[in-house]
């Protein structure tokens, strides 16, 4: 389990917002990901897990993660 205080998350929040969708593409291309599957990826994935970090750091939210 991970624990990330408020100003990680904000620095989370904000490396994932700086992310351009052109480089996140070049990656996905890199690694053999099917150029049909990138819409569904962000609209699903990325956007949303985007959306919830910068919501927990506009609400002054710490957060934890399982992974387990």
């Amino acid at each position: 389990m991970y624990y990330f205080n408020v100003d990680e998350v904000k620095k989370i929040a904000n490396a994932l917002s700086d992310f351009s969708i052109d480089k996140i593409r070049q990656r996905l291309k890199f690694r053999g990901l099917q150029e049909v599957s990138y819409n569904h990826l962000f609209d699903y994935t990325y956007y949303p897990l985007v959306k919830y970090y910068q919501d927990a750091t506009d609400q002054g939210n710490a957060m934890f993660l399982d992974f387990a």
